[in-house]
């Protein structure tokens, strides 16, 4: 949705799309080919309401691109500070013009060289500012590259083809949700399913699998598909929430030595990304209010408090 290219914002539209008729395949089979009981319908309506909902907000929120607002108010207090050295001594900011400007140049030329070398072998950077050598610009810690997006993503997971944009710092509580309410949504539909149920539905699958002709083949399209959804939402919310409780991504759980970003205790590093966990908008795709982190920079843990791998030089990279 947020791509680059108007070729891969076609194919995200068109995904997006698609996903939505099969949740709106589920909803009819459900509703009109079956019988479910009236209380059956009514928490199945709740869940997939809120499924849909959280599929919407994962697809058409952005997911962290650089015209998100955390990194456009990044870029200001980044051109703020320089402007500010300036004015407290010009004096100091003119001789360092005049006599440094070539030195600099090649020093931060150099330094760029060697963020994307770094970049390419993925290691821990914390704190820095990291180069990317494709947008060929600065960027936040924690900042990936997504090469089917063109853009870098502020703390990315990874880029889901299903939600046609990436998982990122903006909408990675939408997506964790996503999993969330799509699998008790289709847990609900395979145990409040009647006539036929979910096992009367295998059974009619299994006898034409020895060639008899079931009366209608979609009860037992849509007990396969709520089968597959549950069983892949399932997974991807427990991977998902694991990852969240030791704060780190997809792509940060390759790289090698101790995570400097996770925080003792797993509630902390949770409440990073979900916010206040008591809150009733915990379990809602909204905006989770946040005030820290912001996205851009993270509190990392003192070398001290981490093992002794950490006691070598500790650098940050991204993919």
């Amino acid at each position: 949705m947020y791509a680059r290219y108007a070729v891969t914002q076609c194919v995200s539209k068109t995904t997006v799309c698609f996903v939505l008729l099969i949740f709106g395949f589920e909803w009819w089979v459900y509703h009109i080919s079956c019988r479910p009981t009236l209380v059956g319908a009514f928490f199945l309506n709740v869940t997939f309401a809120l499924a849909v909902w959280s599929y919407l907000q994962t697809a058409l929120t952005d997911p962290g691109t650089p015209r998100s607002p955390e990194w456009e108010a990044w870029r200001i207090s980044r051109q703020e500070q320089t402007v500010k050295f300036a004015e407290e001594d010009p004096a100091a900011a003119s001789t360092t013009d005049s006599l440094e400007t070539a030195a600099a140049a090649a020093a931060t030329a150099a330094q760029r060289r060697a963020s994307a070398s770094r970049s390419r072998h993925s290691c821990w950077r914390p704190g820095e500012v990291t180069w990317c050598p494709d947008c060929q610009a600065d960027r936040p810690e924690r900042a990936h590259h997504c090469s089917q997006c063109g853009y870098c993503i502020l703390r990315m997971d990874h880029h889901c083809p299903w939600v046609g944009t990436c998982i990122g710092w903006r909408n990675h509580k939408h997506f964790l949700l996503l999993n969330w309410w799509s699998f008790w949504t289709s847990v609900i539909w395979l145990l409040t399913v009647s006539r036929p149920s979910a096992l009367q539905a295998l059974d009619l699958f299994t006898s034409m699998c020895f060639g008899a002709a079931p009366p209608s083949l979609l009860p037992v399209a849509g007990v396969l598909l709520a089968a597959t959804f549950a069983l892949i939402t399932g997974g991807m919310f427990l991977f998902s929430l694991s990852m969240v409780c030791r704060n780190v991504t997809a792509i940060e759980e390759l790289f090698p030595g101790e995570n400097p970003y996770n925080l003792p205790g797993y509630l902390d590093n949770a409440r990073q990304l979900l916010g206040n966990l008591n809150s009733p908008r915990l379990l809602l795709p909204l905006d989770s209010c946040r005030k820290t982190p912001t996205g851009v920079a993270f509190p990392v843990v003192p070398k001290a408090k981490m093992g002794a791998s950490a006691a070598s030089e500790g650098t940050y990279g991204t993919c």
